[in-house]
């Protein structure tokens, strides 16, 4: 499997304007999964809730980007967001979301710092996969 010119472009930028409903409506099932599976969403969904749920986590995980995970953090994120907010990213990425605004907000760095760890290590994987697929293999 040759990966596609976006998929390699969304996988080398997360901040890529490339991220539109009608890019990912054109990749393959199996680059989706694969984003998916970088961006620790669940890749058992339908195509078009997937689609729409990689740009929801896209969205909210560049909102909450610049944030340190220390009180300092979660203090400037407090001032950032009103509980409405934070409870509505809280719930579009089934979070656990009846608590304060400090604690909805902690609830969500932790889950992007979960992300970001398991996400890095399922792009390493990713990357791993791919160059055994595309390497030719030549039988002497």
């Amino acid at each position: 499997m040759y990966p596609s010119f976006l998929f390699t472009q969304l996988l080398e930028r997360a901040d890529n304007e490339l991220w539109t409903l009608e890019n990912l409506s054109r990749m393959k099932s199996s680059e989706l999964r694969m984003i998916a599976r970088i961006q620790q969403t669940p890749k058992g969904l339908p195509r078009e809730r997937l689609i729409l749920r990689l740009i929801r986590t896209r969205e909210i995980r560049s909102l909450i980007a610049c944030y340190a995970t220390d009180q300092i953090g979660i203090a400037e994120m407090i001032v950032s967001f009103n509980r409405k907010q934070l409870h509505a990213m809280c719930k579009d990425m089934k979070l656990w979301r009846s608590g304060t605004k400090r604690q909805l907000a902690a609830c969500l760095l932790s889950w992007r710092d979960r992300c970001r760890s398991e996400g890095y290590k399922q792009f390493l994987l990713i990357q791993h996969e791919l160059a055994l697929k595309t390497i030719p293999v030549v039988m002497f």
